[in-house]
């Protein structure tokens, strides 16, 4: 559709296409002031909308560490001569990043062509303070080409849907039956043995307190996965890891 002077496309988009309406709409409103810019970012991405972006290393740093308040706090906050303006500004970021430069390393077949200072530079690009508002963290290896022409088909969207769909009815199951309870995602919630895991694995890998939180909302997200009432030591396990790296490409 065409909406004020710009062009707003009517299905999804790639990280490009979000990136050019952006920027097409920002155009639109910046003649109207800062707080209409702030409005739109905001109507944008106050409704855990998911952005999805590659080549996050590519980003510059300024950018990354720009979304790090954001990520935290669901808001954004305008600060001018005339008062401060705080809007909503909720989104599920989806980042994706090559290993390094050139892009091969942790492949099992082809050899990594950087040296150990480019790797770590490259991955150190996205900082770890942004690394660590983001809970899951996966490596995905390069698919041979045989397995990608093979007609054998992995889990569809629609069977992850019902597992998604039944896990948030248990959720809610679970929430009417311990209202009285401890608030999910404290370590007080815990039984000892799990408590006692975490607090082990919170030491071993000197989690920060927001991943200590981050990694037990995600355990309770697994758990009401297994429909599980408490969180076990094997969803905590899991969980730290999908957390825990070495870094990206290698473990």
């Amino acid at each position: 559709s065409h909406r004020h002077g710009v062009d707003v496309p009517d299905g999804p988009v790639n990280a490009e296409g979000q990136l050019r309406l952006v920027q097409g709409l920002l155009a639109a409103v910046v003649p109207y002031g800062d707080r209409a810019v702030a409005a739109l970012l905001s109507s944008l991405f106050s409704s855990f909308a998911p952005v999805s972006t590659s080549e996050l290393a590519e980003f510059k740093s300024s950018v990354l560490q720009g979304i790090r308040q954001p990520m935290e706090s669901g808001s954004v906050m305008l600060t001018r001569a005339d008062g401060n303006v705080t809007f909503p500004a909720r989104f599920m970021l989806v980042a994706a990043s090559n290993p390094c430069p050139c892009g091969y390393f942790g492949d099992e077949e082809r050899e990594c062509t950087c040296t150990v200072p480019q790797i770590r530079g490259y991955q150190n690009r996205i900082g770890g303070p942004l690394i660590d508002r983001i809970d899951l963290h996966l490596d995905v290896r390069r698919i041979r080409p045989a397995e990608i022409l093979e007609r054998r088909r992995g889990t569809s969207s629609a069977q992850l849907r019902e597992g998604v769909m039944a896990a948030r009815d248990f959720a809610s199951w679970r929430a009417s039956q311990m209202a009285q309870k401890e608030p999910d995602g404290s370590i007080e919630a815990l039984a000892d043995g799990p408590r006692r895991f975490m607090i082990a694995q919170a030491d071993l890998h000197a989690m920060s307190g927001r991943a200590i939180t981050r990694t037990l909302a995600v355990a309770r997200t697994i758990a009401d996965l297994a429909e599980s009432q408490e969180i076990e030591s094997a969803h905590i396990a899991e969980a730290v890891n999908f957390r825990v790296r070495d870094g990206i490409g290698g473990k």
